[in-house]
């Protein structure tokens, strides 16, 4: 009778023993096989990227925010079109002038398209042209469309329309400094503008475009012109002229001359 006991007990503990040990191998197998699938996945899931479609990686929108260059709608103010305007060239050409403001910092758009378009009394439009910019962070700039064809029709008012999408982007840096110095305005038949453009910046700056605006002494716009420089070196400086076909009936009170670089296509060409 001990001797069936003591062999029950070693069968038990056999058992036992055989049970435990085939518990710790098959944990061991599970534990290589948890790290070989750790180990796949980490090599081959998809990378997080500001393009995958995902709300992923801290963006504030998908794909928007967060790290990703492209900003989300709700972080930006739109653009504001202060004013439009067409002016007379001559007869049946028209420039169209806007005033557009961005206001927000370290925000801008790459490649803004618009349309500029020019209506009658009757409010039927007799010119437009579409077109495409940039728009720097945080600057208020003149858009300008020239040598719209209107024939025999007459203008009375002009529009500016932001075509949708606009896709806002960062932008660390801001425009480089240009000054405009000895704004001139020479009356005469064809009347014109000089001036003098300073870069004072510590690169090369390239496709400079400048439009320069003649206000009346009640602040009315009533004439616009527009040039480009296509490279202004460091510490360079260069006049410039703006010319008109007609005289005006009124010198100007005032002369804004605002100049415009692309500060994204600076900043690809490591000018920035």
């Amino acid at each position: 009778e001990l001797s069936a006991k003591h062999l029950f007990c070693y069968t038990l503990s056999m058992s036992l023993w055989r049970t435990k040990r085939q518990l710790s191998i098959l944990a061991l197998l599970l534990f290589v096989a948890g790290l070989i699938s750790v180990g796949i996945y980490v090599r081959y899931k998809p990378s997080l990227s500001c393009s995958d479609g995902v709300l992923n990686q801290g963006e504030r929108g998908v794909d928007c925010g967060g790290p990703c260059a492209r900003v989300c709608s709700d972080e930006v103010t739109t653009l504001t079109v202060e004013w439009a305007r067409a002016f007379r060239v001559v007869d049946g050409h028209y420039d169209v002038i806007a005033k557009v403001r961005n206001e927000n910092n370290h925000i801008g758009v790459p490649v803004l398209s618009y349309t500029a378009e020019i209506f009658d009394a009757e409010n039927i439009s007799i010119s437009k042209r579409s077109g495409s910019t940039f728009v720097n962070s945080d600057e208020t700039f003149y858009l300008f469309e020239g040598n719209l064809f209107t024939g025999a029709r007459i203008p009375k008012y002009a529009t500016l329309t932001i075509n949708e999408p606009v896709v806002w982007a960062r932008l660390s840096a801001t425009p480089l400094p240009l000054t405009v110095l000895n704004k001139i305005f020479s009356d005469s038949a064809q009347p014109a503008v000089m001036a003098s453009v300073v870069n004072e910046s510590l690169s090369s700056l390239k496709n400079i475009t400048l439009v320069a605006m003649l206000y009346d002494a009640e602040g009315n716009a009533y004439g616009g012109s527009a040039t480009l420089i296509e490279s202004l070196p460091k510490d360079a400086r260069q006049d410039i002229s703006f010319v008109w076909r007609e005289a005006f009936n009124v010198a100007p009170a005032s002369i804004d001359i605002i100049p415009r670089i692309n500060t994204f296509s600076q900043a690809d060409t490591g000018a920035l």
